[in-house]
């Protein structure tokens, strides 16, 4: 009978420890850290970003949200922020000096080019940059920062929280 007893109560613990360790909510496990690390390495970006263009002209609307990356059965969520200049030079000579500038501060430019406007691509730890021309408006430059793809694991995206938020304010 002890021999029963015994055995019933480690087959007990081993169940309930295993039914503890379940759970598909992206905020349990490993990936918060991830996500959480994530987050605050692209704001710092963006903010360095901020810093450096803020001489030409004024900086405003930064934002920043999570969107999906990957695609089924491994996807995932990725961090982007963006922010606008508006120079008070022309926009185009903003671009490249404010690629030239991050480049001083150990960015690396991955792509540039002038067709049909002034842009660059940059890199540094992980983190990539973008510096365009705004699309509907000429007079303005575009910056903006992500992060890498971070897998969920078990139940993936579901429930995740794509809310944009303000991060001038």
């Amino acid at each position: 009978m002890r021999h029963a007893t015994v055995s019933a109560t480690v087959l007990l613990t081993v169940l309930v420890a295993g039914l503890a360790g379940c759970g598909s909510d992206p905020e349990e496990g490993s990936a918060p850290v991830d996500t959480d690390e994530q987050r605050e390495q692209v704001v710092s970006r963006l903010r360095e970003i901020s810093e450096t263009v803020a001489p030409q002209g004024e900086v405003s609307d930064l934002y920043g949200k999570w969107t999906v990356c990957g695609g089924p059965p491994d996807a995932g969520v990725e961090y982007r922020a963006s922010g606008r200049l508006v120079p008070s030079a022309d926009p185009g000579a903003s671009v490249q000096a404010a690629a030239e500038a991050l480049v001083a501060q150990g960015w690396t430019v991955t792509e540039e080019g002038s067709d049909p406007q002034p842009w660059a691509n940059l890199e540094r730890d992980g983190v990539t940059a973008s510096l365009r021309i705004n699309a509907y408006r000429s007079d303005e430059v575009t910056f903006s920062v992500a992060g890498d793809c971070v897998e969920l694991g078990e139940g993936g995206t579901k429930g995740w929280d794509y809310s944009r938020e303000r991060l001038d304010g």
